[in-house]
């Protein structure tokens, strides 16, 4: 039998069941249908698509009904191997390179393997919280992180490997008051309702908030960086309008489907059928977008009036990886064509060619000028690149990069931000720190010359001058994690991006004249920049510093040079990656990374979409697929998470993150009637949970968990649409993360 739901914009989603009610088809408006197979043993196939073009995934199993492979369209695999007890002790990874797994005896993971690495290790306390993480031995210091807990099982200390050390205080009611670092500390205020009305950070930017009910509704910072954020919700939780220091705010409109439609003075076309960008207009200038059936773009054209000024076509293969682009910038048309390893590594680009070891260090880097070679330590700390060396603090930041006698320094906070780099010529520069952890200013000389204000999480709404005056308003829509335009000095501009965000035109909307052209080799190192800092985006829409080459994403910093971060990823193992170092799996051109925490697909949606997970335990294996509205997409599969019933439900889920701290909900109604809660506060990839029935009573599987991305998350699916981050995130006290979908699930015992 046939399920067809339409959306409140008139959009369809079809699912088909089988005698048996399993999902055998999801088809969304008229993309491609993803047609799923069974055996006895259950799932054995997903397939996108038809004919020629059509994209299979293939599950296979042992006499046990373990999963011990994924073959993947490009005939790709992956396996799992398991000790007696069901838990995957191994996970060989398309090249065959290993990554090994090991227990205590509590059953918990007590080690990781690297391939061709040495160990990380962890142990726990009588409680099971984990107390201590071990690197790598790559000095004669500690290669230790230690954690210690309150009796409410709170977090309370960060111990971290170079001494320094993070001490976080709690009030009677279990509220987090103040975190204290070596050279700053963070208080917190709380209103009567429980929100955080004050984020005070010693020698950076106090940081105030404003409410409506739990909505946040203004952001305003004091300090050295000065200034107001507002915004204003609808019904629907939709924002509506963005003000900057009392200015006419920018206003937003939606779709029936809640998917944006206008922002300010751009106005976004949608696909009646599936939602997806298809244009945008903002004065003279321009764009159009195409798609396969699988979402993903096919071609870009930007116009001002009636002359392209970027036209781009892309290849791809059987996975939706882009395989050559033809891009027609200023009348010049070149070709360039891409090439990955059986890792999904970039190995190849038109002029360059790059090579890795067994865990994701690229070894070596050849390019027009030569070939140059890296080293790298136990801990994948880049040692040397070409003529360049490197060192770093015990807890693993770049500390120093010397090149002919040039030495260029670095210094961290214990919370993981760059707040000083001095230059070989002795030029200095500091970067301002808010309450909310987020780049707010830059100082050269002490002098300060930029301040940001952001209008989400890592969404800036505003540039200003040294005197806090505002330079350049930006408004966002189509492209999510970065903005559509900028409004400066009485001139309206376009930025023209790339589906990673990385700008490429600055237009005048009203003259078509080039304020700015930026163009990048493959990892993002900037070949052409016409007017360095018109304005502070770059590379996959990252703040871009030209006085150090640095890219800020999120949490950590960028180095295109090497094509690696400078400090390891603060979400450790739960980014998905065994290296901690390495930027999107060295998958520059599908991937990006906003967060500094995971990579994810270039075309990335919070609107209409299916999605789906593979989950395998000890109990078992389950297949979910998710229809709705919401953040997310794609499938996924994770080896630790415990397996989902054979269901239908309606889900609802809300969360927030802010830094490593995070929580939120989920309700969801069952097939039965049954209403079901979860809550959950984490720090980190830890996470504490409960589950409540309707009626308030908890129910089974509560308790404190290291999250099941901790192991590594596979994702063998593609996200669709192309709405971006902006919305993903948006805030609500720190961050709110929002889905409403149909979810369909079945279920294997072992």
């Amino acid at each position: 039998h046939t399920l067809t739901t339409k959306t409140a914009a008139g959009r369809s989603i079809t699912v088909t069941f089988d005698a048996q009610d399993r999902v055998t088809s999801l088809r969304r408006g008229d993309l491609a249908p993803v047609f799923f197979g069974y055996d006895a043993t259950g799932l054995i196939s997903g397939t996108q698509g038809a004919g020629a073009e059509a994209r299979t995934l293939y599950f296979v199993y042992d006499s046990a009904g373990n999963l011990t492979g994924v073959i993947d369209p490009l005939e790709r695999s992956i396996g799992f191997g398991y000790d007696a007890a069901g838990r995957v002790i191994t996970h060989t990874l398309p090249d065959g390179q290993v990554v090994h797994y090991a227990y205590n005896a509590n059953g918990q993971l007590s080690s990781i393997t690297p391939p061709d690495r040495p160990a990380h290790a962890f142990e726990y306390t009588a409680i099971d919280q984990i107390e201590r993480i071990t690197a790598p031995d790559v000095t004669a210091g500690d290669d230790r992180t230690q954690l210690t807990y309150n009796v409410d099982r709170q977090l309370t200390g960060i111990q971290r490997p170079d001494g320094q050390a993070i001490a976080l205080n709690y009030d009677a009611a279990g509220r987090l008051i103040n975190t204290v670092l070596p050279a700053a500390a963070i208080t917190y205020t709380y209103a009567p309702t429980g929100d955080v009305v004050q984020l005070d950070r010693s020698g950076g930017a106090n940081l105030s908030r404003t409410y409506d009910g739990f909505l946040l509704t203004g952001e305003t910072w004091s300090g050295p960086v000065a200034g107001t954020v507002t915004r204003t919700t609808n019904a629907d939780l939709n924002v509506t309008a963005i003000g900057v220091n009392g200015a006419a705010p920018i206003t937003y409109q939606y779709d029936a489907d809640d998917l944006l439609t206008r922002a300010g003075a751009l106005t976004v076309t949608r696909s009646a059928q599936n939602g997806l960008i298809t244009g945008s207009t903002l004065g003279g200038v321009s764009d159009a977008w195409q798609y396969n059936a699988f979402a993903e773009p096919i071609s870009y054209t930007a116009r001002y009036t009636s002359t392209p000024v970027l036209a781009v076509r892309y290849q791809r293969d059987a996975i939706g990886r882009i395989t050559a682009i033809t891009e027609t910038v200023a009348g010049a048309t070149r070709v360039i064509t891409y090439a990955y390893d059986l890792a999904g590594r970039l190995i190849g680009a038109t002029g360059a060619q790059y090579t890795y070891d067994a865990n994701g260090n690229r070894l070596s880097a050849t390019e027009v000028n030569g070939t140059r070679l890296a080293t790298y330590d136990a801990q994948d700390r880049l040692l040397t690149f070409g003529g360049a060396a490197y060192t770093y603090t015990a807890a693993g930041e770049m500390k120093t990069k010397t090149i002919g006698g040039q030495t260029t320094t670095y210094t961290y906070d214990a919370l993981g931000n760059l707040i000083h780099v001095t230059l070989p010529a002795g030029t200095t520069i500091d970067y301002v720190i808010d309450g909310d952890d987020r780049r707010v200013g830059k100082r050269v000389n002490g002098v300060l010359v930029k301040g940001w204000l952001y209008e989400d999480r890592t969404g800036i709404a505003a540039e200003l001058d040294g005197s806090n005056a505002v330079v350049s308003r930006f408004v966002y829509g189509a492209s999510g994690h970065v903005p559509d335009y900028l409004l400066r000095g009485g001139h309206t501009y376009r930025l023209i991006t790339d589906p990673l965000g990385s700008v490429r035109l600055v237009v005048d909307v009203n003259t078509g004249d080039i304020a700015q052209r930026l163009d990048y080799d493959a990892f993002g190192r900037v070949l052409t920049d016409t007017q360095p800092g018109f304005q502070p985006f770059g590379f996959a829409g990252g703040l871009y510093d030209p006085d150090t080459g640095l890219v800020r994403f999120g949490l950590r910093d960028y180095d295109a040079e090497t094509g690696r971060w400078t400090a390891k990823d603060p979400i450790g193992f739960a980014g998905g990656d065994t290296n901690l170092y390495a930027y999107v799996e060295n998958d520059p051109i599908n991937r990006h990374d906003p967060l500094g925490l995971w990579s994810m697909e270039g075309s990335v949606y919070a609107g209409l979409g299916v999605g789906g997970k593979l989950a395998v335990s000890m109990e078992g294996i389950s297949f979910c697929y998710e229809v709705g509205l919401g953040a997310g997409g794609g499938v996924s599969v994770d080896p630790l998470e415990g397996i989902d019933r054979d269901s239908m439900s309606v889900v609802g889920e809300l969360g927030f993150k802010a830094w490593i701290f995070g929580g939120g909900g989920k309700v969801e109604l069952d097939d039965c009637g049954n209403l079901v809660g979860e809550g959950k506060g984490c720090v980190g990839p830890f996470c504490g949970k409960r589950k409540y029935d309707a009626l308030g009573n908890e129910q089974p599987q509560n308790g404190f968990e290291v999250s099941s991305d901790v192991l590594e998350t596979i994702n063998v699916g593609r996200e669709g649409g192309v709405k971006g981050l902006k919305e993903m995130y948006k805030n609500v006290g720190f961050k709110l993360e929002g889905k409403v979908a149909a979810k369909f699930c079945v279920q294997h015992k072992w």
